[in-house]
């Protein structure tokens, strides 16, 4: 990838410019990532259930079964959530971020 460079043998995003080139902040897009984690963990802790019989969403929140009869579940699944915390695992170890792995370890650990 062009855009991709090293510094102190660490990986380092480049300005795509062709006339700059200039290494980004690593720091800078550690902290951007590690609030992408935090609002996808969030939003699928906080996202919807829905009927398995009838599709729709559910209401009352004390009801262990829709108003059909039929049991609930998650809109998104859990291995939606687990593949993405893999792929920031990945870019936490290429691009040297720890606080973005600690925080993603943890999160599967903990999951």
């Amino acid at each position: 990838d062009p855009h991709v460079g090293e510094s102190n043998s660490t990986p380092v995003w480049l300005c795509p410019s062709l006339n700059c080139g200039t290494a980004y902040d690593s720091t800078e897009i550690e902290t951007h990532l590690l609030d992408v984690v935090r609002r996808k963990t969030m939003g699928w802790v906080l996202q919807d259930l829905k009927c398995l019989k009838c599709d729709g969403v559910k209401e009352a929140n004390m009801a262990k079964y829709c108003s059909c009869a039929g049991n609930f579940d998650t809109v998104s699944k859990s291995s939606d959530i687990k593949q993405l915390l893999l792929t920031f695992k990945g870019i936490a170890e290429h691009y040297k971020m720890p606080l973005l792995l600690e925080l993603v370890e943890w999160t599967i650990e903990m999951n």
